[in-house]
């Protein structure tokens, strides 16, 4: 006898009789290779069972190993047979597992051992099932090894055939895991040491289903056992994860590149993926529709350019473009889903959602991509004629179509690219179309069931962590993802400390991302255009469910939201995910009903799920302290001018306003929206008493249209006309304004730390504001600049403002003064310095990130 290739490891427990049959049918194998087989009796009370076990030693003394132990439940009982039989035999290259209720067919070893020989590659073998018993049905696990499928079913058997070197790692079947599931646990260790199976089908392995069994109990115990599994494999069970294992193995999208006549298989459409010859496409739908369990094709076809997905690219906006065209082609009835995609140049950044017939009344002419299943796909190959297809989109009777319309516009020149994907649809199916309707239908399951998913990602998606579609970009994870989440982005002061903050991250060697969840519009400022590494628009409620922001917002490292309330109800499942969850946090505002809100209060309601919450002032640092948030979570980052002010540039306007006499009228700014909370009513009453003393005041006031039907809150603006323009939103002509201005006035009933005031004092203004919000932490009245009581009754406020006005006007040295105080205060202010205590929390909870901090 030589020397074993493999060992059979048989654990046996209160099944002496049946025990039997396991050993006989190891001993039974015909193979081309010597075998050993090790029993262990795991403290079997039964003394039937030792005297099977021992006479087998005795009668097979060369070939069978027995061993007893300690009662330690299955998994203890199959590592002693482990070890045994490694320590035993040094030749033994693989393992064959094997219950003691279960069988092997002749040739089964030698099946299972040539499969792992035939794939290097492979760690360990895993068979079909023949149930015997109270069963006898014939249960199928063909398809190809997808890991990602395996942390969500467990489609392996217990009777794998393992190599020798998995157990040289240190792999070992759970022995805390006593109730089921332990082989399932041992091939998810197999995973995340970074191994693969492979399927042994010609493994004759025979199932005992038996009345009640330990199978039974652990249906039962589902959810208990499958929640131990997902904690200690925390680092496969989080959407990060199950994104790298979907791109490598089930690619969500077939993309028909029609200019490159190429197919390509991927889950980011900003990556190359996998490339299917055009020729493949009829022989893998055909195999989809046979056996969707076995065939792994993706379940969306996507038809358009490599020109135009270069152009969404360059746009940032391709993964937020296919995520949103993937929710809507789920969540409606309709056939196609298609983007009709405008960009043209401009000096801001702006990716917008329109209405589907926002460029046109036949948007079907204008289709950029055009998106179906595989099935419809089917169809349409099948139909002797491709002209019912032009006729659909024409609004005949046929298939229904939704349309997303995107406008994205670029400082850069834009990408041009065809929209004609309903041509090239139309193009491919005549193309294909006879090959399709010859091609043979064969049926190879014959009667067997298969215990496989279908090849659908985001059905795994769902049943792994209850999501939508996970976010379709790759991402480096040996850096922080960060993902900035904004219920609207325009040109507000929450966006732009938002823009600073990913600025910043950006330099540190974060990777940042913006999400607008709840509005149409992502408007950037130009100077913020190479800010973000993708940007995401979420234009329709119905796609805020938690479920759908959890698929979106998963993949991220670290979430903060600011001010976004469909967010809140899903911050706890993102950290549960493994996601860094955090709130920023600005003003405390009131509802037009007199009622305390805004972002605080949610912050305080959802404090529970949050990692930590950025405050932009000490006044709101004791705020929440005051109800109750740990001193722990609060991250002090101060708001700091919102662009870089050179010091020659501060020098000229210091210089300029000091050369201005008292002959010179005062140079009166303010710069807002215009609404009731910024003051409007105010600045009217102000401006009226100045014209009704005919004092010696120039004014500008820059502004946009916000509330009211116009904009303007229902008041009449038409005395100060004469002096308002459009909203300045550039460095440069923030600066021409800040240079301008002698006095910056606001009059506002609720802010936080207003980027205005500190934008304005580093230019050397003189700021004169109502104390609200931590205004008060940026003035200092008499020195910097001026405050006035927010309780003030309009008339006290104005004649108040007024008469500090007609003193600056007199007392210009008094000006320049305040002047230099107040740039001298902001001269050392940098967003790079505000934004170090995050920065510091977030790196400290993440150590294994790799930054460009030393």
């Amino acid at each position: 006898m030589s020397d074993p290739t493999v060992a059979v490891v048989i654990p046996s427990f209160k099944q002496p009789s049946l025990t039997i049959e396991a050993i006989e049918s190891a001993l039974r194998q015909r193979a081309f290779f010597d075998f050993r087989v090790v029993v262990v009796n795991d403290g079997c009370p039964y003394e039937e069972t030792d005297r099977v076990c021992a006479g087998y030693a005795r009668a097979y003394p060369k070939r069978v190993r027995y061993v007893r132990r300690r009662n330690g439940g299955l998994s203890a009982a199959r590592n002693t047979g482990i070890d045994v039989a490694l320590s035993a035999w040094p030749t033994v290259e693989a393992v064959q597992m094997l219950d003691s209720d279960d069988r092997l067919g002749p040739g089964s070893l030698e099946a299972a051992f040539a499969a792992l020989r035939e794939n290097p590659e492979a760690a360990w073998a895993y068979p079909n099932c023949r149930r015997i018993g109270f069963g006898n049905n014939y249960i199928a696990v063909t398809g190809p090894w997808v890991a990602l499928e395996l942390l969500a079913i467990n489609y392996m058997n217990c009777a794998g055939m393992v190599r020798r070197s998995v157990f040289e790692q240190g792999l070992r079947y759970d022995e805390q895991m006593k109730t089921g599931y332990e082989d399932w646990e041992f091939w998810i260790q197999c995973v995340h040491a970074g191994m693969r199976g492979v399927h042994a089908p010609k493994v004759d392995f025979q199932y005992r289903q038996r009345g009640e069994s330990m199978l039974g109990d652990v249906g039962r115990r589902h959810d208990q056992i499958f929640s131990y599994i997902r904690t200690k494999h925390a680092d496969l069970y989080n959407p990060q994860t199950a994104f790298s294992l979907e791109q490598d193995e089930i690619p969500r999208f077939a993309i028909y590149l029609s200019d490159a006549k190429r197919i390509v298989l991927t889950s980011d459409p900003a990556l190359p993926g996998r490339s299917l010859p055009t020729e493949e496409l009829v022989p893998r739908l055909v195999r989809l529709l046979t056996h969707p369990q076995q065939e792994r094709f993706p379940y969306r076809f996507v038809v358009t350019s490599e020109a135009f997905l270069e152009a969404a690219r360059a746009g940032r906006f391709a993964s937020s473009l296919f995520w949103l065209i993937q929710q809507r082609f789920a969540r409606t009835e309709s056939h196609f889903v298609g983007a009709c995609v405008h960009t043209a140049f401009s000096r801001e950044c702006l990716l917008e959602i329109l209405p589907s017939n926002s460029f046109c009344d036949e948007p079907w002419r204008d289709l950029a991509m055009l998106m179906l299943s595989p099935h419809l796909l089917h169809e349409c190959l099948m139909d002797t004629s491709s002209s019912w297809l032009r006729t659909a989109f024409k609004g005949r009777q046929g298939p229904t179509i939704e349309y997303t319309c995107v406008r994205s516009l670029q400082p850069g020149d834009p990408v041009s690219f065809k929209t004609d994907a309903l041509e090239r649809l139309v193009d491919l199916v005549e193309e294909h179309g006879p090959a399709c309707r010859e091609a043979p239908r064969v049926e190879l399951n014959r009667g067997r069931t298969i215990y496989r998913q279908s090849g659908d990602a985001s059905d795994v998606t769902k049943r792994l962590f209850d999501a939508g579609p996970l976010y379709p970009l790759a991402l480096d994870r040996t850096r922080i993802q960060i993902g900035y989440v904004l219920p609207i982005c325009e040109f507000g002061g929450a966006e732009r400390v938002t823009m600073n903050h990913a600025r910043e991250a950006r330099r540190r060697g974060w990777i940042p991302h913006l999400f607008v969840i709840g509005s149409s519009t992502a408007r950037l400022l130009g100077e913020f255009n190479d800010t973000f590494e993708s940007i995401c628009v979420v234009p329709d409620s119905e796609l805020c469910s938690p479920d759908s922001l959890l698929g979106l917002l998963g993949t991220m490292d670290v979430i903060v939201n600011n001010n976004s309330a469909a967010l809140n109800e899903v911050l706890g499942r993102l950290r549960a995910a493994g996601v860094k969850t955090f709130a920023q946090i600005h003003s405390v505002s009131i509802a037009p009903d007199m009622v305390p809100s805004g972002q605080p209060y949610e912050v305080v309601r959802y404090e529970h799920t949050l990692d930590g919450i950025l405050v932009i002032s000490e006044k709101l640092r004791r705020w929440c302290r005051s109800w109750g948030i740990p001193e722990a979570k609060l991250i002090l980052v101060p708001n700091a001018p919102s662009f870089e002010v050179s010091d020659e540039a501060v020098a000229t306007s210091l210089t300029e306003r000091s050369e201005r006499t008292e002959d010179t009228p005062l140079r009166i700014l303010y710069l807002g929206r215009f609404d009731a909370e910024k003051g409007m009513d105010r600045l009217l009453a102000l401006y009226r008493a100045a014209e009704a003393q005919n004092l010696p005041f120039e004014w500008k006031i820059v502004g946009g249209n916000v509330c009211g039907p116009d904009g303007r809150e229902n008041l009449d603006l038409r005395p100060i006309e004469r002096f308002m323009s459009p909203p300045v939103f550039t460095a440069t002509g923030l600066a021409r304004l800040y240079c301008w201005a002698d006095v910056v006035i606001m009059l506002s009933r609720f802010e936080g730390v207003p980027l205005t005031v500190l934008e304005a004092q580093s230019f050397g203004c003189v700021v004169m504001s109502t104390d609200v919000g931590a205004v008060g932490e940026l003035i200092e009245s008499g020195r910097t600049g001026a405050l006035f009581s927010n309780d003030l009754e309009t008339p006290d406020l104005v004649s108040m403002m007024l008469l500090h006005l007609i003193e600056l006007q007199a007392d210009r040295p008094r000006v320049t003064s305040l002047a230099r105080a107040s740039a001298e205060m902001r001269r050392k202010a940098s967003w790079t310095e505000c934004f170090q205590p995050f920065a510091r929390k977030v790196e400290s909870m993440l150590p294994k990130k790799r930054t460009n901090q030393p």
